[in-house]
């Protein structure tokens, strides 16, 4: 635990990069009495930003979690190896390596393209599904209604996804909630950077399971076209 504080502070990361789409809302018309209120409103909140890194280890797979900071640990991801199966028993803990478990994220073996969350609290079961074929497009049920992870474009793919309303996701992008969004990052030390609306933080941990396990699906299926 020592040793990955040190890792944590000694970090050089590089500097903090804007989100490709801002959460903002996208006005078209605005009379002047709008203009005015608008002067007064409070400011639009940042998105809640997670940053995920490589632990360390050699031939390990765990990962850091820290805030916007880049510095404090606010989650760890036990990732054992398993060689050869293609299956997947990780462990989301909050605050390190020994704090309390919040899931499993398990998949089967190669031949399985979905996965499942496993709450450790409440012993209750998330399905992750895969819904597409060549784009990644995975859904999964949320406290009031469905959410799906797609990939932002053809060129992304199995880079940057979003996370919308299910019966948002084909409508046209303006009109969409965008709950967060997922960028991989290109680089031996970190996997990538998640970004969630503020206005779901109650659904904050359910979000970056999902996320994590989102990666590591691309991840595979990036290491088999090389």
């Amino acid at each position: 635990m020592h040793k990955l504080k040190e890792r944590l502070s000694s970090r050089t990361d590089e500097p903090p990069q804007q989100p490709d789409k801002p959460f903002q809302a996208v006005v078209n018309k605005v009379d002047h009495q709008q203009q005015a209120a608008s002067a007064h409103a409070p400011p639009l909140q940042a998105p809640i930003e997670l940053h995920v890194y490589k632990e360390g280890a050699l031939y390990g797979k765990d990962d850091i979690i820290t805030g916007a900071d880049k510095q404090q640990m606010q989650y760890y991801l036990h990732f054992p190896l398993k060689f050869f199966s293609g299956r997947w028993e990780l462990s989301l803990r909050r605050g390190g390596p020994q704090g309390p478990e919040i899931c499993q994220i398990l998949k089967g073996g190669s031949w399985s393209n979905s996965f499942e969350l496993h709450w450790t609290s409440t012993g209750a079961v998330t399905p992750v599904q895969q819904m597409g074929t060549f784009r990644l497009r995975y859904e999964f049920p949320a406290s009031q209604e469905t959410y799906c992870w797609k990939s932002d474009s053809w060129l992304s793919s199995g880079y940057q996804f979003s996370l919308y309303k299910s019966s948002e996701v084909d409508l046209p992008e303006g009109q969409r909630t965008t709950i967060a969004r997922w960028s991989t990052s290109i680089g031996f030390t970190k996997d990538g950077t998640l970004q969630v609306n503020p206005a779901f933080s109650y659904e904050l941990e359910l979000i970056l399971a999902t996320a994590l396990g989102l990666e590591e699906r691309s991840r595979e299926r990036r290491e088999r076209r090389r």
